[in-house]
């Protein structure tokens, strides 16, 4: 949330939503920044992360304005599962960034300017696994 923040984006940090004083989410920040308003949620664990935080996204997608999108952080990346649960999670849209990318575009000083990336490849694309990081910066073979 910070790394937006420091780049001037409106952002909302860690809240609780609660209905009827019972709590039914725990949302990990809001970015509001270039038009887009995203959802976010954060996962610092080892192993790549699984569908369970996708779904978790989509379900919270579903509750909010059809513009709202996710984005979803893993320092490990994503389980091929996780990836096609977000291909096909439309009308929803939800961005994934690995801690590769975070690194880059945090060191760089280029967060807002990534996730307009991300999000311009995932509309024309349909895939919300851009890597936003030069191509002579990827290990590829």
């Amino acid at each position: 949330m910070r790394a937006f923040q420091l780049e001037d984006a409106d952002v909302v940090y860690p809240y609780s939503v609660r209905f009827s004083g019972e709590e039914v989410e725990q949302i990990d920040g809001v970015v509001y920044a270039d038009g887009l308003t995203c959802l976010v949620e954060c996962k610092d664990q080892p192993g790549s992360v699984n569908i369970e935080p996708i779904a978790k996204m989509r379900n919270q997608l579903m509750r909010r304005h059809a513009s709202t999108i996710g984005v979803v952080f893993s320092r490990e990346g994503f389980t091929p599962p996780a990836i096609i649960l977000a291909r096909y999670v439309a009308p929803q849209m939800i961005l994934l960034w690995d801690g590769n990318e975070f690194d880059y575009a945090f060191k760089k000083q280029q967060m807002r300017q990534s996730l307009i990336a991300k999000y311009r490849f995932c509309i024309e694309q349909s895939d919300p696994l851009f890597d936003i990081r030069p191509r002579e910066e990827l290990d590829l073979p």
